[in-house]
Formats: structure tokens, C-alpha cells, sequence
């Protein structure tokens, strides 16, 4: 279940580009604007793990490179909902199903 859930938060297609987030990816590129009210750290803990992987892959682009830090920590949301689900329920089953539903939802592809 988890590797369905990891190919596809991870090789999303290019469909999910919006103003906003085309914008944040800008600002971690060229290291401006990185503090947003709505978004307050977003940008700038970006911005802190690209800057050195940048520096390796000189070819990584800044909007990829998020997407992919997205896609790692909506993982980790999955994984720790599923623990929690887990130990309520003592049920693996019952888990399994809840988080296939939640990593379906529209919030948690989406962003």
C-alpha cells in the first residue's frame, strides 16, 4: 500500500502547477520573498534544503525539488496517521483502508 502511495505522490504528473505555487518555487530559486504570512516557514525550510542540493545537482530545478519535499512529507503524514490508527483501533485492516482513504482525499494530492 505504501509503495502505491510513494509512486504517486512522488512522479505526479505535471497537472498540479498553479500561480502560487510556480510563485514559491521563484522565491526559493532566487532566495527572495521566503517569508509569507499563510506560508511562514514553507519557503524558507525549502530554500534551506535546496541551496546545498543545488550546489550537487546543478541541474535541480526549484519547483521539482519541492514537489518532491511535498510528496516526502505527505508520506510521513500517511505513515504517522497510520500508526496512530493502529494502536486506537488494533486493527491493521481497518488502517489500511483509512489510509488508503485519507491519501486519496483531494488535500492530500493536491498539496
Amino acid at each position: 500500500m505504501f509503495v502505491v502511495a510513494i509512486v504517486y505522490l512522488f512522479f505526479q504528473g505535471n497537472n498540479l502547477f498553479s500561480e502560487d505555487s510556480i510563485a514559491y518555487a521563484n522565491n526559493v530559486k532566487y532566495g527572495e520573498n521566503l517569508f509569507w504570512p499563510h506560508h511562514l516557514l514553507y519557503s524558507a525550510f525549502n530554500y534551506w534544503l535546496f541551496v546545498p542540493f543545488k550546489q550537487i545537482i546543478l541541474s535541480l530545478d526549484a519547483f521539482r525539488f519541492m514537489q518532491f519535499i511535498n510528496g516526502v512529507f505527505g508520506l510521513l503524514c500517511l505513515f504517522v496517521f497510520h500508526k496512530i490508527i493502529t494502536q486506537l483501533t488494533c486493527d491493521k485492516e481497518k488502517a489500511n483502508v483509512w489510509t488508503f482513504f485519507v491519501a486519496s482525499c483531494f488535500g492530500v494530492i493536491r498539496f
